[in-house]
């Protein structure tokens, strides 16, 4: 399917995930815990799980503390662009992934650093997942679509 559309059909917003924060905090917790179940000497279990708790902590924090931004991508593998607050970012080459309810899409931005960025459940209503889905069915006129690829 080719879209001759110059229009964005995609226009979602990402936030951060407190689910995903709170996992991660849940996730430390059960690495001190193991820690300390295992057979090392007290002081380095001790340290250890200081070091899990520490470090899931900030990784929680980082995570609640990104920037949203709203995402306005025509599908397939045009450039999306990322709306912040005080700037705008491209994104080339974006892919996204599908996973029943989450939804992950990376590519790399201006300097060439990939980007990364999920959406959780909680962030994600169903009608924006179908949004995603359906933007990511569009395939670039360049290119023929998959099933054509397999036939010749």
């Amino acid at each position: 399917m080719s879209s001759s559309s110059t229009l964005p059909i995609c226009r979602i917003d990402w936030r951060p995930s407190r689910a995903l924060a709170f996992a991660i905090g849940l996730l430390g917790l059960l690495a001190a815990l193991s820690v300390f179940m295992s057979a090392l000497p007290g002081p380095v279990a001790t340290l250890s799980a200081m070091l899990a708790l520490a470090h899931a902590s900030m990784q929680a924090r980082r995570e609640l503390r990104r920037e949203p931004f709203c995402l306005i991508w025509a599908g397939g593998g045009a450039q999306a662009t990322l709306n912040f607050a005080g700037r705008a970012q491209s994104l080339s080459g974006p892919k996204l992934s599908l996973r029943g309810p989450l939804a992950s899409l990376h590519g790399r931005d201006e300097q060439g650093r990939n980007q990364r960025f999920l959406w959780w459940p909680d962030t994600l209503p169903s009608a924006a997942r179908r949004q995603l889905r359906l933007a990511m069915q569009i395939h670039d006129d360049s290119q023929p679509p998959a099933s054509a690829q397999k036939n010749a």
